[in-house]
């Protein structure tokens, strides 16, 4: 079933959608508040980041971004192996702003690495 956004615009097709459902069957309906992900410029900006911090530690900028996932927001084991407990590909516009911020301090102030603008 596809998902709809409601908007203004959109709520007259989602209620013609949901009332051409056939009524002998058993539906399941969600709502769920929107948030809108981050960004593709966001996603690439952090990139650039990692990979400065990469070149200064010696590490790959997956390990410098992993490493930093598990900072941010902690970690769990699966068995020898450590997770980071979220992965910024699941973080709302809003979350991942705060974490790139925070990061970006990090780097900045812990490694002297910071994108230039």
């Amino acid at each position: 079933m596809p998902k709809y956004i409601l908007q203004e615009n959109s709520k007259d097709n989602i209620l013609k959608r949901i009332s051409s459902l056939d009524p002998s069957k058993k539906w399941t309906i969600s709502i769920d508040l929107y948030k809108s992900n981050r960004s593709l410029d966001q996603n690439a900006r952090l990139w650039k980041l990692h990979a400065l911090a990469a070149q200064h530690t010696g590490y790959s900028a997956q390990d410098v971004h992993d490493i930093s996932l598990a900072r941010h927001f902690g970690t769990r084991r699966l068995g020898s192996i450590i997770i980071p407990l979220k992965r910024s590909s699941e973080l709302s516009a809003a979350e991942f702003s705060e974490y790139m911020t925070q990061t970006e301090a990090f780097y900045a102030t812990q490694l002297g690495v910071f994108l230039d603008e």
